[in-house]
């Protein structure tokens, strides 16, 4: 699966949760593959049984908090629940009145989120003291919260709480072990000494990525064929999960510290971890590519010159495949060696990250989206670890300059922006991005675009964000919103906010959000229904907001070929159907003159009668003779509407 597909699956997972749609029960059971109870399992239960609510409390993710809710809502004792996140963003009011309208429902009210909250002065946890709503529908709700934040909010509610015990983390490795054909013997894992001192204090969640390595490490070496005794190649095994879980970080510091090593050496295991240890043709001039690009000397090393790569590989434990291909010393090496740099050489950023786009774009498909889904992971994940978005910042910026990388950054800024731990982080550090004269054209339009996709999941927020980038002064990221804004119309949901968005662009005091809104609306105004009737005349006669679209557009100095477009198609339609004729006149008609504002009468006027000119030539409905009298008709009809005449319509000429 490309990460283009996995980001699809995360915003339909989020999309989901946020919009209170039910959970499939059959996505709920895979949620619980592997599931060990916490300790205390039995006290929630007869807590949630009881009172009806429950609150989940604990410090940290991973806990087990949410898997938990599942858990008790599949399979509560009175019958089978449909379970429901409640519909929220993060800060939003919440009352049990809310639940109200849906019987037999398990909700899920879930506040772990970094920055979550919920208004000051409420009395949060009174209110869930309020069970009427869920018993007379027969529901229940478990709540899922920090600690931190219990402490504020949770007043009058400590009946309900229970403070999270997870099971022991070597019960939760035997039992993720056990899935997996990879270790037929789970209890040998368990019980080593080496990776007990390691697991003992772990949360479920971390145990859950010692596991996935483990298994990883198992299935890379189960059939390997090497003639070791089967307790060595275990305690290789074993060294090689801990490293990998301690990010090869000693494994690398000693590597690079080593007297002697030179810069092409650490270049070409640079290199060579960017491409995942993959067959690389000319890897020699690559490496001289990445010295040049740090401003090192980059004459390529000729004949045998310098070490070959068989000594290369065996340095740091790998080994050269004869395909010309690298296996690594263990899950995840190639990454650590990337994120060893980032850490250990911060001065060259940028310069690297410019090296892996100028790589990426000298590939053909389909090694150039799979070197750019290999990094984009990392770039996550150094999110993660740095509470930074510096890096990420870098990536997506280079990135979006390249038609060819661009949805790349905007799956980039998709997944950090909706990721549980980073989320709230990246969404800040954005609409900062947004403000800042430093921030290129190129990546406001991909944060456009992300902002489109992140819409579904957190509409408030992201449709402020479109209207801060429809104010920014470059044309392209205008033109970029309208796009967006045209591709979320059809969400019936988010439809009411876009109609509210664009009614307040509309008035805006900015021309740049004035030109964004008359953008957006040209791209609604193309979509055409079955009959080739404008989707935006749907009723007898025409919303306001459309007149007033329009009026807009007819204030341009200058009418843009869309504008142009979308007007010749209305008039088609209006050209073929009595119905239509009536209600498009009607609209350019109150455009141009139904309004206090007198200064640009003349202007609108003249604008429609360019468009009416326009369609007269390059219209597709009727031949052109019809056209030009039904142009003529329509042009005398929006003359005569002028309060300004006195005398019969001035002629526009060309009838």
């Amino acid at each position: 699966m490309n990460f283009g597909t996995l980001i699809g699956q995360v915003i339909q997972a989020a999309v989901r949760i946020h919009r209170g749609q039910p959970l499939p029960h059959d996505w709920v059971d895979e949620q619980l593959v592997g599931y060990v109870p916490p300790r205390n399992e039995g006290e929630a239960a007869a807590i949630l049984r009881r009172e009806k609510v429950l609150v989940l409390v604990a410090d940290a993710v991973g806990t087990g908090r949410w898997t938990t809710a599942l858990k008790l809502l599949r399979h509560y004792p009175d019958g089978a629940l449909t379970i429901r996140p409640v519909r929220r963003e993060a800060g939003d009011d919440f009352t049990m009145e809310g639940l109200r309208g849906q019987e037999r429902t398990g909700w899920i009210l879930d506040l772990r989120a970094t920055g979550e909250s919920v208004p000051v002065g409420r009395m949060f946890g009174r209110e869930l003291n309020d069970t009427a709503p869920l018993k007379s529908a027969e529901s229940v709700l478990i709540v899922l919260v920090s600690t931190e934040l219990w402490k504020q909010i949770g007043e009058g509610a400590g009946n309900l709480d229970v403070a999270m015990d997870p099971a022991d983390p070597a019960e939760i490795l035997t039992a993720y072990l056990g899935l997996s054909d990879a270790c037929p013997d789970p209890d040998k894992w368990k019980n080593d000494h080496r990776l007990k001192a390691h697991v003992r204090h772990l949360l479920p969640g971390q145990v859950y990525e010692w596991a996935r390595t483990i298994v990883e490490v198992a299935s890379d070496q189960s059939g390997s064929g090497s003639s070791e005794t089967p307790e060595k190649r275990f305690t290789k095994q074993v060294e090689a999960v801990i490293n990998a879980r301690l990010r090869w970080f000693e494994q690398l510091a000693e590597w690079h510290s080593r007297p002697g090593r030179t810069s092409f050496e650490r270049n070409y295991l640079l290199s060579m971890a960017v491409y995942d240890g993959s067959v690389v043709e000319d890897v020699h001039e690559k490496v001289a590519l990445l010295a040049t690009a740090f401003e090192e000397d980059a004459e390529p090393l000729r004949g045998q010159q310098g070490p070959g790569l068989v000594e290369l590989t065996r340095q740091i434990d790998a080994k050269l495949q004869p395909d010309g291909s690298i296996r690594f010393p263990g899950p995840g090496f190639a990454e650590a060696v990337v994120d060893y740099f980032w850490l250990d050489r911060p001065h060259l950023l940028d310069k690297f990250t410019k090296w892996t786009v100028d790589q990426c774009l000298a590939l053909e498909q389909p090694h150039q989206s799979a070197l750019a889904e290999r990094v984009t992971p990392w770039v996550l994940h150094h999110c993660q670890s740095t509470r930074s978005t510096r890096f990420l910042r870098s990536v997506a910026t280079r990135w979006s300059e390249n038609s060819r990388l661009l949805s790349h950054a905007v799956n980039l800024l998709v997944a950090t922006s909706l990721d549980a731990q980073i989320g709230s982080l990246t969404r800040n550090a954005i609409t900062k991005w947004i403000e800042q004269p430093k921030t290129t054209v190129a990546l406001k339009c991909a944060i456009t675009k992300a902002c489109q996709h992140l819409a579904p999941v957190h509409p408030t927020s992201m449709l402020r964000r479109l209207a801060e980038l429809a104010a920014t002064a470059e044309p392209e990221v205008g033109v970029t919103v309208g796009e967006s804004i045209n591709a979320l119309w059809d969400d019936s949901e988010l439809r009411p906010r876009l109609h509210e968005a664009l009614t307040n662009w509309l008035e805006s005091e900015k021309p740049t959000v004035q030109r964004a809104a008359g953008n957006a609306f040209l791209h609604l105004a193309m979509k055409l229904d079955d009959t080739g009737m404008p989707t935006l005349l749907s009723d007898d006669k025409a919303p306001i907001w459309v007149v007033n679209s329009w009026r807009s557009i007819l204030e341009a100095d200058d009418l843009s070929s869309l504008a142009l477009r979308v007007s010749t198609s209305w008039l088609d339609a209006s050209a073929v159907s009595p119905e239509a004729r009536e209600i498009v006149a009607d609209v350019f008609v109150r455009a141009v003159h139904d309004t206090p504002k007198e200064a640009r009468r003349g202007i609108r006027a003249l604008n429609f009668f360019r468009i009416a000119e326009n369609w007269r030539i390059l219209g597709r409905a009727l031949d052109e003779p019809t056209r030009n009298q039904e142009r003529a008709t329509i042009v005398e009809r929006v003359e005569a509407a002028d309060p300004r005449t006195v005398a019969g319509p001035v002629s526009a000429g060309g009838a």
